[in-house]
């Protein structure tokens, strides 16, 4: 059997694909070759994908943060160091909880349980599995907390959904909120508008925000007001970062590392490779 699960139609890669429609179309090739006895699990969210998935007519699983469906989850609460929410399947509710960083599971483990589910495993067991998750390296995960601030390495990718996702996490600390961000690549013509729309947020959220390179700086400089765009300071080299005094965090506050570029300056930050 052949069986296909598609999270989410977002603009990434662009650069490689062109358009947004190629890339739906190439998505989609996943689930036009699942084998007849095969299932899609799918977003129910995204109003894009259900549509082209249902044009497809397959077996369909959707799963749902926010509609009443055939499996729901609702009462999500997002702690330092776990997620835990509720789920609705076939008229019934079971608890989940993961120790893993961030809103941004819960459709990731909403998208697992379906298949959980479809292949016949029980809640007893999916629970189980979910307490005993880790994140895989540079993707949203604890590597230092040693008297110190909570420090998040998600150094693997930097798209617009995977930073949004970060930072939104960074909203439960009280303290400070540092972000060490290579700006974002393969997003074609949309980047600055992509840039644009991602500081939104993390100027609200962040007190400061440190780029690893000068790309698409001068193109959005001056679409920001000033008291926004001073939270912001370019680092190129391990000296530069050092001048910035990031050791001087401490316990209640988090520094979140974001793209490969970021990578050096964790290991630097925390003195050791990880």
């Amino acid at each position: 059997d052949i069986s296909t699960v598609v999270t989410a139609l977002a603009p990434q890669h662009l650069g490689l694909f062109g358009t947004f429609d190629r890339l739906v179309k190439t998505k989609m090739e996943l689930v036009e070759n699942i084998t007849e006895s095969g299932y899609v699990v799918a977003n129910g969210d995204d109003r894009r994908l259900v549509k082209e998935v249902r044009a497809r007519k397959k077996k369909t699983t959707l799963y749902s943060l926010v509609k009443d469906g055939e499996l729901t989850a609702g009462k999500i609460r997002v702690g330092l160091t776990e997620v835990s929410f509720e789920y609705s399947w076939m008229g019934k509710k079971y608890l989940l909880t993961a120790p893993l960083l961030g809103r941004q599971n819960v459709p990731n483990l909403m998208a697992a349980i379906g298949v959980a589910l479809r292949e016949g495993i029980d809640s007893a067991q999916i629970s189980t599995a979910a307490k005993n998750l880790t994140p895989l390296s540079g993707t949203m995960k604890v590597v230092s907390v040693d008297n110190g601030p909570m420090v998040v390495d998600d150094s693997y990718n930097a798209n617009p959904e995977a930073v949004l996702a970060a930072v939104d996490y960074l909203s439960v600390y009280k303290g400070q909120k540092w972000l060490v961000l290579q700006p974002m690549i393969e997003m074609g013509k949309v980047s600055i508008d992509e840039h644009k729309r991602v500081l939104q947020t993390v100027f609200r959220v962040c007190d400061r925000i440190i780029m690893t390179n000068t790309n698409y700086w001068f193109g959005l400089k001056n679409d920001f007001p000033s008291r926004d765009w001073a939270k912001i300071s370019l680092v190129r080299t391990p000296a530069e970062f050092e001048s910035l005094k990031a050791k001087s965090l401490k316990e209640g506050d988090v520094i979140l590392f974001e793209g490969k570029e970021s990578h050096k300056y964790l290991e630097q930050f925390i003195g050791h490779a990880v």
